[in-house]
């Protein structure tokens, strides 16, 4: 089975769904907080199982209404996907792939991955830690506000002493 690797970047939680082989197969937006991105993620173990597939590669597709996977060819001519949740908005994207039959793999890797344990990344060297499957709605009540910090007092510049004066130059006559 696959797994959610959730990690932090700069000021943004991001979570990446792998499948078995270690492959990442779908990747989601930047959340400002770490619960909002659990909620991601499960978002897509709800929607993942039921979303239709709207192949937007073909002339006159057929508009499949939300939750979908939106098929679609990128600006270099790869094939990708998105997860689109019942209120329309992305829940993540696939990487770039060079025929269509291997988005539609992608998407069904997605459905058989989507109830994988979510795995937290403390940073990319690291190896990553298990943590229990975890309910958005909980993770978000569990979650402290940030506390403020004080401000930092301006410490006084170090005293500079002064340089030894260079002996005065004696004047040739």
């Amino acid at each position: 089975m696959g797994k959610y690797a959730v990690r932090e970047s700069k000021s943004k939680f991001y979570f990446n769904l792998k499948a078995d082989n270690g492959e990442i197969i779908l990747t989601s937006e930047g959340y400002n907080r770490e619960a909002s991105c659990l909620q991601g993620v499960e978002s897509v173990r709800t929607n993942s199982p039921v979303a239709a597939v709207e192949d937007q590669t073909v002339e006159g597709f057929k508009k499949e209404t939300n939750p979908k996977f939106e098929v679609y060819t990128d600006k270099a001519g790869e094939f990708r996907f998105r997860l689109k949740a019942r209120n329309g908005q992305i829940i993540g994207v696939s990487e770039g792939y060079k025929a269509k039959a291997s988005a539609i793999k992608g998407i069904e890797s997605i459905r058989k991955n989507s109830s994988s344990d979510v795995m937290k990344v403390e940073n990319a060297v690291k190896e990553e830690k298990a943590v229990a499957p975890v309910k958005a709605e909980k993770a978000a009540k569990e979650e402290k506000p940030a506390k403020a910090e004080k401000p930092v007092k301006a410490e006084k510049p170090a005293k500079v002493e002064k340089a030894a004066k260079a002996p005065a130059k004696k004047k040739k006559a």
